[in-house]
């Protein structure tokens, strides 16, 4: 199924061409559009992949797997959920809602504000130039976060695999971040830290400058 139109606004369901008061639904979905606003659900047993300038889901997306590009935001207060791979890229992300896949996750955003959940049960992605996260992180296998500027942590970064986190400056306000493995964790500039970075294995940190009034290892 293809959708193309300037704006898509679904408070309904479309099921393979049928219309109900749900859904959209089809095997293989794709949305171009300049606006996406999804209210209802939409739901995809194979493939979703959305192109648009801006991308807001108050509702639910549900696909095999998904690829969301939005050239200004995608803004989730919601669930999107994928059994496979979930891409999302986009200028800003902003999630206040649900990330959550059975496998890998990928986001390249220049901006990222998390305050609900990003949930990958294999590995986590992120590209940023800047990230500020007061919600949870939870990664079930590896962690790989790359943060040209700033990141800021008032929530909880916990991978079961390994943490891999660069940053130009880390900020630690009563956040925690967690591997049930090794921390490699490279700042290039400052790392303020008043919460706990702690590895079950191994911590591997460097950074240009460290302020320590919180909990190492």
């Amino acid at each position: 199924m293809q959708v193309q139109a300037a704006t898509v606004r679904n408070e309904g369901k479309i099921v393979s061409g049928i219309q109900d008061d749900k859904r959209i639904a089809g095997k293989q979905l794709k949305i171009t559009a300049e606006r996406l606003d999804n209210q209802g659900e939409l739901n995809a047993s194979g493939h979703l992949a959305v192109q648009a300038n801006a991308v807001q889901n108050t509702g639910k997306i549900a696909a095999n797997s998904a690829k969301l590009e939005a050239k200004q935001q995608v803004k989730n207060s919601g669930q999107i959920v994928t059994a496979q791979t979930l891409t999302v890229t986009t200028k800003q992300l902003d999630n206040s809602g649900t990330l959550h896949t059975e496998s890998d996750l990928r986001v390249v955003a220049e901006s990222v504000d998390n305050s609900g959940k990003i949930v990958a049960a294999e590995e986590l992605n992120i590209a940023a130039s800047d990230l500020n996260n007061s919600g949870e992180m939870l990664i079930d296998g590896h962690l790989h976060l790359h943060v040209d500027g700033d990141l800021n942590n008032t929530g909880l970064i916990a991978a079961k695999g390994d943490a891999d986190i660069r940053a130009a400056t880390l900020t630690q306000d009563g956040g925690q971040i967690l591997s049930g493995q090794d921390i490699q964790l490279r700042i290039s500039d400052v790392l303020h830290n008043l919460g706990i970075i702690s590895a079950s294995r191994h911590a591997h940190i460097t950074a240009h400058a460290l302020n320590n009034h919180g909990t190492l290892g």
